[in-house]
């Protein structure tokens, strides 16, 4: 179930992303799987948020195009 009071920040290229922990370029996880925020020192849960969000890297270049599509086995072009 999403949780609707989440909000939203938009990359350069037009792409929406919840402002959550999980998308916070300050996050680290650990080895047994634990979301640890390093600004904080403390376990945060995914759709927890703080006024030091910033953005992912990857998120930041999501929707920047350029990729094909092809049908598995052959050379069609599916989607471009």
């Amino acid at each position: 179930m999403k949780n609707k009071n989440l909000q939203q920040a938009e990359n350069l290229h037009h792409q929406k992303v919840f402002k959550c922990c999980a998308s916070c370029r300050n996050k680290y996880i650990t080895e047994n799987n634990y979301r640890i925020c390093t600004l904080m020192n403390i376990i945060v849960e995914k759709d927890m948020c703080c006024n030091e969000w910033e953005m992912l890297y990857e998120l930041q270049q999501a929707g920047i195009g350029g990729g094909v599509v092809r049908k598995k086995g052959t050379d069609e072009i599916v989607i471009r």
